[in-house]
Parts: structure tokens; C-alpha cells; sequence
């Protein structure tokens, strides 16, 4: 949590700066817009995967995102990822450890099937919806 608050604090002090000389000033609106948006859900779900959290706090910070819910939401997120963990390792020993571990070895590759997963069953989900909207009208 220290490490993401150190985060925050970079993003609100020198984040836009850095944005604005180096990104374009659309991309902080955005940034801005999502924070407000998403902020809190956004944190947690970054608190609870084995993303980079701390890039997040980076975010949050230049997003100008209230330090109150950001810390609510990358504590109950932390504390139930590494809980979790603690308690299947207590559970089940070994097996529960090498199954972590594989996981976390393994994420890039994971992401990229979850990806090309969703592409496709987005392509499908499209395929299927111009299929309804080309068959004839079944009431003729």
C-alpha cells in the first residue's frame, strides 16, 4: 500500500506536468474523465489482479482521484487478493503455491488467451447479429 501511495503522491504532483509535456493534453482529459468515472472499481480491480498496481496509484494521482477512496479501495482489494492467497496456501499446502506460482509466471501468456478470447467471441457475437438481421422474416 506504501508503494501505491508513493505512486499517488507522484502522479499528483508531477503527473500532469509530465503529461502535458511529454503526452497530449486530450490523453489527461481522458485520464481525468475515467478517473472520475471508474476510480474507486477501477482501484480495486487493479488491487485484487496481479497487474501493476502501483502504475495505478500513478494514474489515480494525476486523475485526481480523492485519497480517501482510492486507499479504501486498494486496501479491500490487497486484502482480500493476499488473503485469498494465505488461505488457499493454508488450505492446501503445496499444490495451492505451485498453482499461484504457475499463474504468475505464466500471466503474460494468460492475458494474451484472454484477449484473443474476447476478440473472438466478439467477432462471433457480431457474425451472429448480422446473421439475425440478414434471415428472412419468418412471419411471410
Amino acid at each position: 500500500m506504501l508503494g501505491s501511495l508513493v505512486g499517488y503522491w507522484i502522479g499528483q504532483h508531477w503527473g500532469t506536468s509530465l503529461m502535458k509535456r511529454f503526452g497530449q493534453e486530450k490523453h489527461l482529459t481522458k485520464l481525468e474523465h475515467l478517473t472520475e468515472t471508474y476510480g474507486t472499481m477501477g482501484i480495486f480491480i487493479a488491487a485484487f489482479s496481479p497487474i501493476p498496481y502501483k502504475v495505478l496509484g500513478w494514474m489515480a494521482g494525476m486523475g485526481h482521484m480523492a485519497k480517501r477512496p482510492f486507499l479504501v479501495a486498494g486496501f479491500v482489494g490487497r486484502s482480500l487478493r493476499f488473503g485469498l492467497e494465505a488461505l488457499l496456501i493454508g488450505l492446501y499446502g503445496d499444490r495451492a503455491l505451485d498453482a499461484i506460482m504457475w499463474v504468475l509466471d505464466n500471466e503474460i501468456l494468460l492475458a494474451v488467451l484472454m484477449l484473443v478470447s474476447l476478440a473472438a467471441a466478439w467477432l462471433a457475437w457480431r457474425w451472429w447479429t448480422r446473421l439475425g438481421a440478414q434471415a428472412p422474416d419468418a412471419s411471410a
